[in-house]
């Protein structure tokens, strides 16, 4: 697609940043039928492994975009090899304990956590922008400008030498940690701009027979010159050395090299390093996540320590609640104030992902203290302080938009609820010929108005926004405590936002209840 050939009647929506989020909200906005313009100004993309979890709910997001999540899982880690973290003097030396590490099931979600290196998950979302009419991707195009004018937004763009101005209907930062358009807007961050020094050397090499019986996602090296831990994103070829605790010069390739050998406890190992990154671990989030038509997404809008692995999934999070939003005001039938939702939404969950990822990087702290001889009981308190930091599932599929605090008694415990401003939650239908979750019920391009075995259909629509009515029956095998959950085992009705957040519920479907239906979605939509 050039640049001059589109004929649409508004202006795309630009996004600032080609990484995952970037093309994520590219492809959820394609979805309702938006075009974006994505100016990406790298023209080579890292091939180092970086960010690894994609847990439950970002895959739930991939499903509702029919991604082939199947070949996801089969293009990720095996499973057998990445669910403990075992905490070692060095790989070779004495092991002082193990946790288990997000061993999820279906119960709670359609699809546990997968192990997939960030480069993997970019050529996926590549595949799919390439296969999308409303994504266009432009690649070595930096924004050098931006104004947001009244009611456009306008980028300058330099590519090589030659520089251009686009409009905008919205602008969308997906431009990283160090986001210049943060930058340009003066938007501050707060929390804690550097908690730790660290450095990642990322190796090639097969430690298979190094591990052999004891597979696992992380290894401690707890007494290692270089205290730090192992990260196995495939235990035969691919790992990093993360180490909190970075040396003041930045070590040459051979030196890493006997960095990972000593940590290793043996340098009878064949690697081969391919980078070594300094990085500072921070904190922080952004005071605003909105500056007129410009929004922060992912790491432009808060910054996370990685322990956890919760931020690339609440950048692709953010995506999936900004973009219908941008869709329900340029068509129409939501006020510009439904975009203000997104901040105080999203920065609510980003606080509180910060602060678990800071508590997380504070247990590792506690651990790497530690010395050979601690006593056993030292060692089982600290290792058991990595629980929250390793199992979390509470924090990944069941954060909500609710006025009420979620329900969860630990960030490891995720208990099901289905008030609004919760996830619906999932359950797997057990009709005749159905493996089907919950969440497919819904129709992510519109509300949905679900209805229970004795509801009856609205007898008018609840004002302009796309709405699906979806009326279960006793054949799709609904599970009954779902059923009671949601309040769906009457003639009550619950209606779900595009993004499968529960914007309100009624116990009569009838006239009362759909006016009260149609007053809460009028109160969100601001219409």
């Amino acid at each position: 697609m050039t640049h001059s050939d589109r004929a649409d009647h508004k202006p795309p929506v630009l996004v600032i940043g080609g990484g995952p989020v970037g093309l994520t909200v590219a492809l959820l906005l394609a979805r309702h039928d938006v075009p974006t313009v994505v100016l990406e100004q790298r023209r080579e993309r890292s091939d180092a492994p970086r960010a690894h979890v994609i847990n439950p709910r970002s895959l739930e997001i991939y499903r509702s975009l029919d991604f082939d999540v199947p070949a996801m899982i089969e293009g990720s880690a095996a499973p057998q090899d990445d669910t403990v973290s075992h905490f070692d003097w060095r790989i070779t030396g004495a092991r002082f304990g193990s946790v288990p590490f997000e061993r999820h099931d279906d119960t709670h979600t359609p699809h546990p956590r997968i192990n997939l290196k960030q480069p993997d998950l970019e050529r996926i979302l590549l595949r799919e922008v390439a296969r999308s009419p409303l994504v266009d991707l432009r690649v070595g195009h930096r924004v050098t400008g931006l104004v947001d004018e009244e009611k456009i937004a306008v980028a300058t763009v330099l590519d090589d030498d030659k520089e251009y101005e686009i409009s905008g209907e919205y602008v969308l930062a997906c431009d990283g940690a160090n986001s210049e358009v943060r930058e340009r807007l003066g938007i501050e961050m707060h929390g804690q701009p550097d908690v730790q020094s660290c450095l990642t050397i990322h190796f090639e090499g097969s430690l298979r027979n190094l591990v052999g019986d004891r597979p696992g996602m992380f290894y401690w090296a707890v007494g290692a010159k270089l205290p730090g831990l192992f990260l196995a994103y495939d235990i035969d070829k691919t790992w990093v050395y993360i180490s909190l605790m970075a040396p003041k010069v930045v070590p040459s390739a051979e030196e890493a090299r006997d960095i990972v050998h000593d940590a290793l406890g043996t340098d009878r190992v064949d690697i081969a390093v391919r980078h070594v990154s300094p990085w500072l671990m921070t904190a922080q989030v952004a005071d605003r996540y909105r500056d007129g038509r410009v929004f922060l997404l992912g790491d432009a809008a808060h910054r996370f320590p990685p322990s956890g692995g919760l931020g690339l999934n609440t950048g692709i999070q953010d995506a999936h609640n900004l973009a219908w939003k941008i869709k329900a005001v340029m068509s129409g039938w939501a006020g510009d104030q439904l975009l203000d939702t997104y901040e105080a939404e999203r920065r609510r969950v980003a606080e509180i992902n910060t602060e678990q990822s800071l508590a997380n990087a504070a247990s590792a702290v506690q651990v790497f203290q530690l010395r050979e001889n601690s006593p056993q009981e030292e060692w089982d308190r600290a290792i058991a302080g990595m629980y929250d930091s390793l199992n979390s599932l509470a924090l990944q599929i069941g954060f909500t938009y609710a006025e009420e605090p979620a329900p969860h008694k630990s960030v490891q415990e995720y208990v099901p609820r289905a008030v609004p401003g919760d996830r619906l939650p999932h359950a797997w239908l057990d009709g005749p010929g159905e493996h089907r979750s919950t969440l497919d019920l819904l129709d992510p391009r519109s509300f949905t108005l679900l209805l229970g075995q004795g509801g009856a259909a609205p007898e008018a629509d609840l004002g302009d926004a796309p709405l699906t009515v979806v009326a279960l029956d006793a054949e799709l095998g609904l599970p009954s405590w779902w059923m009671g959950l949601t309040g769906l085992d009457g003639a009550g009705a619950v209606l779900v936002r595009p993004d499968g957040h529960i914007v309100a519920r009624t116990t009569d479907a009838g006239a009362a209840g759909q006016d009260s239906l149609r007053r809460s979605l009028r109160a969100l939509l601001g219409s």
